[in-house]
């Protein structure tokens, strides 16, 4: 998973050397395993699930137990995560998602067959139980809010769409057999519009909150022996990864909705400024995510608030980087100033 243009976050399939962390946008990676502390209380294996807020938040889990980190996988806090009374304690962690730094959500498997929610609103360091533990095996879940969200899950004989509007208290819509695909992946497009897909290969999408939904055939893709992965969408544009006959061809679709803009959800870490490396040497890079197009103020501060550098510079809406020359600047903490006439974004450095 990337978190931005240079960091991210990677699992690979070896024994004891299985998650690596890459600062220069995937050119290389590090191995930052911490196979002594995750041994400890159950190995993680190279199928486990992560998912990073930014370059130094984030989680990994496999059975049981979720890790979470604050510095970038430097060093790891055990979470708190509940038994299931099922006859059998283990069972697996499918798949993490946040909606900011302290709502988050996962989807779990037991054994034979059937899983459960969980949800967390203290950042991940406690997680309770939101579901009930007989649904089928639960594979994804994303969110709109804190409190619009939805998971679905199937298994051979069953399947479940569960939708809230109040952060699992309750449920808007549940959806079971009588659907036509065993759903393996949710998307939130908007707080009205979501979208479903699985098995047979055909996408559903509701522009009412879920409360109906109608069958949207991907063009060249065929429905039959077909299966969608996962469905993502970012803003107004959504993209799904699958596969026709097996392995032998594999695909990904993307999706514009020109007619809903508007109504699109925010990013996750929509104004992130981020510089890098740090502590900065000489020159720096800078990425930062802007709402809109206008001329930008960038200044680089002292601790004391003596303004270092200033420059103007016309920022893009969406994902802007650019490179500063500090060669000049004395050793010490600094400040990283980005302003237009509606965004106020800094960042500190050394």
């Amino acid at each position: 998973q990337m978190v931005d243009s240079l960091n991210g976050y990677g699992l690979v399939i070896r024994d004891d050397n299985f998650f690596w962390h890459t600062t220069d946008g995937g050119y290389t990676w590090q191995d930052i395993t911490d196979t002594t502390f995750m041994k400890k209380y159950g190995y993680v294996k190279s199928g486990a699930s992560i998912y990073f807020l930014n370059q130094d938040t984030g989680f990994i889990a496999d059975l049981r137990y979720i890790y979470k980190t604050t510095n970038g996988g430097q060093t790891w806090d055990i979470c708190y995560t509940p038994p299931v009374n099922t006859g059998n304690s283990n069972y697996l962690i499918n798949e993490i998602h946040f909606y900011n730094e302290k709502y988050g959500w996962a989807v779990c498997t037991i054994p034979y067959g059937y899983g459960f929610g969980m949800k967390t609103t203290d950042g991940g360091m406690n997680w309770a139980i939101c579901t009930s533990t007989d649904l089928p095996d639960m594979a994804d879940v994303d969110c709109n809010d804190s409190l619009i969200c939805g998971m679905v899950g199937n298994n051979s004989f069953n399947r479940r769409v569960e939708l809230t509007e109040d952060n699992f208290e309750s449920l808007s819509y549940i959806f079971g057999d009588d659907f036509n695909i065993l759903t393996n992946t949710i998307a939130y497009q908007n707080d009205s519009s979501i979208w479903l897909a699985g098995v047979a290969g055909m996408i559903k999408n509701s522009t009412d909150r879920g409360a109906t939904f109608v069958d949207y055939l991907p063009g060249n893709i065929p429905v039959d022996n077909t299966i969608i992965y996962k469905l993502r969408f970012l803003e107004n544009i959504g993209y799904a990864y699958g596969e026709h006959n097996g392995n032998e061809n594999r695909f990904l679709l993307k999706y514009i909705d020109t007619l809903n803009t508007s109504l699109s959800k925010p990013l996750l870490a929509n104004h992130s400024l981020i510089v890098s490396p740090n502590p900065v040497i000489d020159k720096c890079n800078v990425s930062v995510k802007m709402q809109k197009s206008e001329m930008a103020t960038i200044e680089i501060l002292s601790i004391n608030g003596l303004v270092l550098l200033r420059k103007e510079q016309i920022m893009y809406s969406g994902k802007n980087q650019f490179s500063l020359d500090l060669e000049h600047l004395k050793p010490g903490l600094c400040f990283l100033s980005i302003r237009n006439s509606s965004e106020i974004l800094s960042a500190k450095f050394i």
